[in-house]
């Protein structure tokens, strides 16, 4: 006995693609039995793996901000420590300067540069000073992980993956069994997020 109008019975599930693609390779039949994670198509991921790449150089060049801000603000307390320095030795030169320019041994003129040189330095630890806090608050006593253009970053790189990920589309069937079939679909483009 033989026919060719034969049905069985089975779900058929509709697939769509999470991101947009070219499809390269359809690796399941019309009606073809699929088990739940099969792949079905295959998209190109050229560009998916470059996205993924570029946010990786990304996250890597934002962490070597993250760890150059803190040498700069390290930089900048030990400018400032010099300067600290140096307008104590100008102080005390000044001192002895002024005990000195009563005797006559030093001039005015020596005594004035010292006050001169305390008024630069104070302006230049003002500056300095200013800078560093505007460093400190860009870090605010954050770490490489919770620093927000690292959190950015990162996050921009997990989605990078999933959409590498996602170039392959799977059969999602809501049971796995062999009446459990798949139809062929439309690859459609997903509303941008």
């Amino acid at each position: 006995m033989r026919t060719d109008d034969a049905f069985v019975a089975g779900h058929l599930v509709g697939v769509k693609a999470q991101v947009d693609g070219t499809v390269v390779e359809i690796l399941a039949e019309n009606t073809q039995a699929v088990q739940k994670g099969d792949v079905l198509v295959r998209l190109d991921g050229n560009y998916a793996l470059v996205a993924m790449q570029q946010a990786e150089a990304e996250l890597a060049k934002t962490v070597r901000e993250f760890y150059m801000l803190k040498a700069r603000l390290e930089s900048l307390r030990q400018r400032l420590a010099a300067k600290q320095a140096a307008v104590m030795q100008v102080e005390h030169d000044l001192q002895r300067f002024k005990a000195a320019a009563g005797d006559g041994a030093v001039s005015d003129q020596q005594v004035q540069n010292a006050e001169d040189k305390l008024r630069e330095l104070a302006a230049a630890i003002r500056e300095t000073s200013a800078e560093r806090d505007g460093v400190a608050a860009q870090l605010r006593d954050s770490g490489v992980d919770d620093y927000p253009a690292v959190e950015q970053a990162k996050s921009r790189l997990r989605r990078a993956y999933l959409d590498y990920q996602r170039r392959e589309v799977r059969a999602r069937c809501p049971v796995s069994s062999p009446s459990a079939r798949c139809r062929s679909a439309t690859i459609c483009t997903p509303a941008r997020r």
